[in-house]
């Protein structure tokens, strides 16, 4: 049955967040937010970075939502990421076809090179949605999770301290706040050398230190126990870090990074810092960790594999290409 969609744009109130997340949560329950959660994600944004979003309507309830955001951490004026969701219930109805064309004609004016979306391997309506719209996938990647309490570190031990063989001592942010003036600094330096490093659909482009410190530092959801650093012992030299996050809609934690710089690696930092984040979940009573790496990913995905992590439904990530418009990138005269 066809309904007819009124398309409002979303003010930015706390009542809007809550039936954005709502919707949200119910497309896929498996990965839920809160309002909060959400709202805390936008006001992270550069100003530099253009977005919009929408409800779609039917009969006075909210019953849909579309989103596009350029990047920030693949930044590029021309490339966007976009995210549609319709209620289950009301899937199937042709709200999302609406949306999708609202979304369209709402990033026509910025020239896009590409649009970015992102989907689980097992939804067939979405996989032929995206399909029909001209998306290609081209990047995939598995969300992991470790069953904490079940989590026996006996047979890690020797792994845990193997990086002290090479003068690497592991601290907490935490401590590291506390004792060096020059932490957030060297933190946003190792962060942005080792993530470009990551696999990923679109090229990394570096934060800037302001940016780092904005959506890290000062995240109300940043840890400062359950995030770990390596330092070199002789120089002090950030070498690695593996952090948690806490989530606000269930007990479970989330790894934000693990990464080791390239001069620090086959040391076995990788290993003992999760090893810790481990210990640190198994502590506060985390029942589960998350994680997500791209299939291509082997040396991290070993790590986790060895550690127990589970892999959950690939995660699809599909690319729209738009042709070059002439017009608009017409050459001086000769």
């Amino acid at each position: 049955m066809k309904h007819h969609l009124q398309i409002q744009e979303f003010d930015g109130s706390d009542a809007a967040y809550e039936t954005w997340c709502a919707i949200s949560n119910a497309v896929d329950p498996d990965h839920i937010h809160t309002a909060q959660e959400l709202k805390q994600w936008d006001m992270q944004r550069e100003p530099r970075i253009r977005y919009g979003k929408w409800f779609g309507i039917v009969e006075g309830e909210a019953v849909g939502v579309v989103e596009y955001s350029q990047m920030v951490w693949a930044y590029h004026p021309q490339k966007f990421s976009a995210y549609l969701g319709v209620l289950p219930e009301k899937q199937g109805a042709g709200i999302g076809k609406l949306l999708f064309e609202h979304l369209m004609a709402a990033i026509a004016p910025l020239d896009p090179i590409t649009v970015r979306c992102n989907i689980r391997a097992d939804w067939a309506r979405s996989a032929r949605f995206v399909a029909d719209r001209g998306f290609q996938e081209d990047f995939r990647e598995w969300e992991s999770r470790l069953n904490v309490r079940a989590f026996d570190p006996a047979p890690f031990a020797a792994l845990r301290d193997k990086p002290k063989a090479h003068g690497i001592v592991i601290k907490t942010a935490g401590q590291l706040q506390a004792e060096d003036p020059g932490f957030a600094r060297k933190l946003w330096e190792l962060d942005q050398e080792a993530s470009h490093d990551i696999p990923t659909p679109e090229t990394f482009t570096p934060l800037s230190f302001e940016t780092y410190h904005r959506m890290v530092l000062e995240d109300p959801n940043f840890l400062k126990d359950g995030f770990f650093v390596a330092l070199d012992g002789e120089t002090g030299e950030y070498a690695g870090l593996s952090v948690l996050w806490r989530r606000e809609a269930d007990d479970h934690l989330e790894t934000g990074f693990t990464g080791v710089r390239r001069k620090y690696r086959r040391m076995g930092i990788a290993m003992a810092l999760k090893l810790r984040a481990v210990e640190y979940a198994r502590s506060v009573g985390c029942p589960v960790i998350r994680t997500d790496n791209a299939t291509t990913n082997r040396p991290m995905l070993s790590i986790n594999e060895a550690l127990g992590f589970e892999k959950q439904p690939v995660r699809i990530s599909l690319a729209k290409t738009f042709a070059p418009d002439a017009s608009s990138h017409a050459q001086p005269d000769a």
